[in-house]
């Protein structure tokens, strides 16, 4: 029996795009709401972006301010902010 790999390739992606994404949740509350519609935090290729749209969504949902101060805390807070 021939036994073919369940591994699927990768899906592609665009580094770009993840980026457009967050940044526009971060500026507005309604990208946010769309952006969960559309995407999950699995969807993003890179960890880090992972790692930010659970960040923003988090703060969404405990009604929170959503921004790059907000983002930055709530990244420490659960020690994935890298120092630099």
């Amino acid at each position: 029996m021939n036994v073919i790999s369940q591994t699927k390739p990768p899906l592609p992606y665009k580094v770009e795009a993840e980026q457009f994404a967050l940044g526009s949740m971060i500026c507005s509350a309604e990208a946010i709401e769309r952006g969960r519609e559309l995407l999950s935090q699995s969807d993003f290729y890179r960890e880090a972006h992972q790692e930010i749209f659970g960040a923003l969504t988090r703060l969404y949902d405990r009604g929170d301010a959503v921004d790059g101060f907000t983002l930055k805390t709530e990244l420490e807070r659960v020690e994935k902010l890298e120092d630099p």
